[in-house]
C-alpha cells in the first residue's frame, strides 16, 4: 500500500495490507543492507492504507474496512504514531471517527489525515497539543504530498490539484483544475528536489505541473 524511508536508520518502512476479505495489515521494517525483515502489525483488526515518516517517528494510518466486503468488526480508523528508535507504538489517533483513511502526511509537526469514508474529508493535528486545528472537505479522496513547505491534495472525482491551509479554520486553494483522469487508482505526486513542481498524469499522459 505504501513505502516511505527512514533516513537516520538506514531502513524501508512497507505497509502491506491483505487482498481479500481479511481485516488485517502490517508494516515492515526492511534493513537495506543486510536485508533482514521485521514484520510488525501496529493496528489489530484493520488494514494498512498510507504511511508517513517524519524524524524519528512514523505514521500508520488504518481502515476498519477489508478489500472486497463491506464488513467491518471495528467503527473506527486509527492512526498509529510508531517510534522509530524502539518500534513501539507511543500514540493511538482518532479525532473524527471515521471509518476508513486514505492518505497522511506531516509538515511543521502537524499532521494532516485524508479519509476514504467519508470521502474526502480532512483534518489536520497538531503532534504536541494533540488537538485539531484545521478541518475540511475536498469533494473526493486521493493523495497527500508535501512540497517545499506546503501540503498539497490530488484527486480524481474532482479532476484537481489543491493546497491545504490551516487558515481560518481549515481552507483549500485550486493549484489545477480540470485536470482529466485516466487512471483507476489515486494520482500521485513525482516531486524533483528543490523545483516547484510535479510531474504526473493528464488523462493517459505524463505531464510537467508547475506548482508555483
Amino acid at each position: 500500500m505504501a513505502m516511505a524511508w527512514d533516513a537516520d536508520r538506514r531502513t524501508a518502512l512497507v505497509a502491506t495490507t491483505a487482498s481479500q476479505q481479511i481485516h488485517t495489515g502490517a508494516l515492515t521494517f526492511v534493513d537495506v543492507e543486510s536485508g533482514d525483515m521485521d514484520v510488525r502489525n501496529f493496528l489489530p483488526g484493520q488494514n494498512t492504507r498510507a504511511l508517513t515518516v517524519d524524524g524519528d517517528f512514523a505514521y500508520l494510518a488504518g481502515d476498519v474496512y477489508a478489500e472486497g466486503t463491506g464488513e467491518h468488526p471495528l467503527e473506527v480508523a486509527s492512526v498509529a504514531e510508531i517510534d522509530l528508535r524502539t518500534r513501539e507504538v507511543t500514540r493511538i489517533f482518532e479525532p473524527r471517527g471515521w471509518a476508513s483513511l486514505e492518505s497522511v502526511v506531516v509538515l511543521d509537526r502537524i499532521l494532516y489525515v485524508m479519509a476514504r469514508r467519508p470521502s474526502g474529508h480532512w483534518y489536520a493535528l497538531d503532534l504536541e497539543a494533540e488537538e485539531v486545528v484545521a478541518s475540511g472537505e475536498m469533494g473526493g479522496y486521493g493523495t497527500l504530498a508535501v512540497h517545499l513547505g506546503t501540503v498539497y491534495t490530488w484527486d480524481k472525482w474532482t479532476d484537481s490539484i489543491q493546497a491545504l491551509t490551516l487558515e481560518d479554520g481549515g481552507g483549500r486553494r485550486t493549484v489545477y483544475e480540470h485536470v482529466p483522469d485516466g487512471w483507476f487508482n489515486n494520482p500521485d505526486f513525482g516531486f524533483v528536489r528543490r523545483i516547484r513542481g510535479a510531474w504526473g498524469a493528464h488523462g493517459t499522459d505524463l505531464a510537467w505541473f508547475p506548482l508555483t
